[in-house]
């Protein structure tokens, strides 16, 4: 679970022009939910990056 919370915290530096917004007022644990739920539902996909050597998530196209 602790690569879901790295991810996200990355995801949220990332998205912050882009389709998902977070409101700051959630709790972590919502948010984290958030994420698994686009995650299930293909909206959002986990990719590793070679340059950075980190996994991120990233908006499906």
């Amino acid at each position: 679970m602790k690569w879901v919370v790295d991810a996200y915290l990355r995801f949220c530096k990332m998205c912050s022009s882009g389709t998902y917004v977070f409101r700051l007022c959630f709790p972590l644990e919502t948010r984290i939910e958030q994420v698994l739920h686009q995650l299930r539902e293909r909206k959002a996909k986990v990719m590793y990056d070679f340059r950075t050597e980190t996994w991120n998530i990233v908006q499906c196209r």
